[in-house]
């Protein structure tokens, strides 16, 4: 006999549990979110008093999911959610190239220009950003809304100057996906 539950009774129960059905079966699972990325691409680090759980649809959830939650005021992404998948290994695939990544600066990017960044009082942080490919194997790093570059530190880059490049995987509404299931 098998010990599985049926889609009937997963109905059932959920109709009493006051659930989706799905939820049966796979649980939302509960990330404590500690980012936010600005209008100008830049990821932050959120202050402890800021950080709170957020529930992740749970086809997209696993331990090196990163979720980065929008602050750009007047438009549709304003408190979006969104996930990237941070590999393990590989840590630049082409297919970043023309998508809006999750995008950080290598060690040869950060050595070629230590100086610079001094000099202009600029730190490198982790920026959301679309890859925008220039010919020749050379890379801008744009701004999604507006396709200028970050800064001119974000232009005619190679691939070596980027340790990750991971485009988005999902966008969501934190608030309307606690209410879906409901």
């Amino acid at each position: 006999s098998s010990r599985e539950i049926t889609w009937n009774n997963a109905e059932e129960i959920a109709k009493v549990l006051q659930c989706h059905p799905v939820e049966i079966y796979q649980p939302q699972k509960i990330l404590t979110l500690k980012y936010k990325c600005t209008w100008d691409g830049c990821v932050h680090f959120l202050n402890i008093e800021e950080q709170h759980p957020i529930e992740i649809p749970y086809e997209y959830y696993h331990e090196n999911i990163k979720a980065i939650q929008m602050e750009a005021p007047g438009t549709p992404f304003d408190g979006e959610v969104w996930l990237f998948d941070i590999p393990k290994t590989k840590k630049f695939t082409k297919d970043c190239v023309g998508k809006v990544c999750y995008l950080t600066a290598s060690e040869i990017f950060r050595k070629k220009n230590r100086n610079k960044m001094k000099s202009d009082k600029q730190e490198c942080v982790p920026l959301v950003a679309l890859l925008k490919a220039t010919g020749k194997g050379k890379l801008d790093i744009v701004n999604s809304y507006n396709e200028e570059p970050i800064n001119p530190l974000c232009m005619n880059l190679s691939f070596e100057d980027l340790e990750i490049a991971s485009p988005v995987k999902v966008k969501y509404d934190p608030q309307l996906i606690s209410h879906i299931y409901k």
